[in-house]
């Protein structure tokens, strides 16, 4: 029974995501241009939801009993929902280019961990972690440096 709740409502999310155009490629049109010439194109931005994959290569987490930020190279691997910024990509190609945004993850690798992300150039990615089930002696908020791509 729990499984068909679950499968339900993913498929219900999975409907909702779909018809709000998350997973639509990004276009010219969302930068509300109604005059047909390069210069009202150009300098335009918007603001888009989307979905992105995380990758966190390096997590930061601070041991309670050396007092010092440990590093941790086990990655972890993720979905996010983001709010991304697009720029136009030069004076004369219109196409939208990703240049920052923001958004919230959740990675899974040997532990799970739930991520508050930036990006830059839609490809470099960091940000604040929270670490589920840690052993007592890490602070369970870390940070995070990592790569992903935006959908």
């Amino acid at each position: 029974m729990r499984k068909l709740i679950i499968i339900l409502i993913m498929a219900f999310f999975a409907i909702t995501v779909r018809s709000q155009g998350l997973f639509h490629p990004v276009t010219t049109q969302v930068f509300n241009t109604t005059v047909n010439s390069v210069k009202a194109i150009v300098d335009q931005s918007a603001w888009q939801w989307r979905f992105d994959a995380t990758y966190a290569i390096s997590q930061q987490l601070y041991n309670k009993d050396t007092k010092t930020l440990e590093a941790s190279f086990k990655g972890g691997v993720g979905p996010a929902i983001s709010y991304q910024h697009y720029v136009t990509k030069s004076a004369t190609d219109p196409t939208p280019v990703n240049n920052y945004g923001f958004g919230f993850g959740v990675l899974v690798g040997d532990k799970v961990t739930l991520a508050l992300q930036g990006n830059l150039w839609q490809y470099l990615k960091g940000g604040v972690t929270y670490t589920v089930n840690l052993p007592s002696n890490y602070f369970p908020i870390g940070f995070f440096v990592g790569t992903g791509i935006t959908f």
